[in-house]
């Protein structure tokens, strides 16, 4: 597990409610963040993110943003690209005028893509670096997904557990297809 990037709100002055937003309540969440290399890697090219505003109106606004990355395990630099994409994104989403949250979360894809992917052609120990990248935003009481590569995201409540990304693989590919 490592250290990486997170706003946690701020509480607020002694003696004051905090503000809250029409409808609603918002959801109470804990975050915890742990990666490992597994058996067949040297080192970790994983990246977890996440942002919280702390300015009221940003959070009514944009909400509170959670990322997932896996640098593509034998890539030059895929903890490069990883943690890239992660910040970038956060970055891109939070600086984006859309008022749609869908919108802005593909702007912020693309954005890091690019960015990531000019990085790679500048630099050639970086050369052919990449990674995938899931994204979750909670906005009030709803949650806006977004995902490239075959990072997933997973839905879990009493029901049990569903993966609710769409796999963005050759395999994926051939099995969507019915050859696999």
């Amino acid at each position: 597990m490592s250290s990486q990037r997170g706003a946690e709100p701020a509480g607020p002055p002694a003696g004051s409610e905090p503000e809250r937003p029409a409808g609603p309540p918002a959801l109470d969440l804990e975050i915890a963040k742990l990666s490992d290399t597994g058996q067949s890697r040297p080192h970790n090219e994983d990246y977890v993110g996440f942002y919280i505003p702390s300015d009221p109106q940003q959070m009514a606004r944009k909400g509170a943003i959670y990322l997932v990355a896996d640098g593509m395990g034998g890539h030059s630099a895929g903890e490069v690209a990883s943690e890239a994409a992660v910040e970038l994104a956060i970055g891109h989403y939070y600086s984006d005028t859309s008022p749609d949250v869908s919108t802005s979360l593909v702007r912020a894809f693309e954005e890091a893509n690019r960015q990531i992917y000019e990085q790679a052609e500048a630099d050639p120990t970086k050369s052919g670096m990449g990674t995938t990248l899931v994204a979750a935003v909670i906005l009030g009481r709803k949650v806006y997904l977004a995902n490239v590569g075959d990072s997933r995201a997973y839905l879990v409540n009493d029901r049990g557990i569903t993966q609710i990304s769409e796999d963005h693989s050759w395999v994926a590919e051939q099995m969507r297809a019915g050859l696999l």
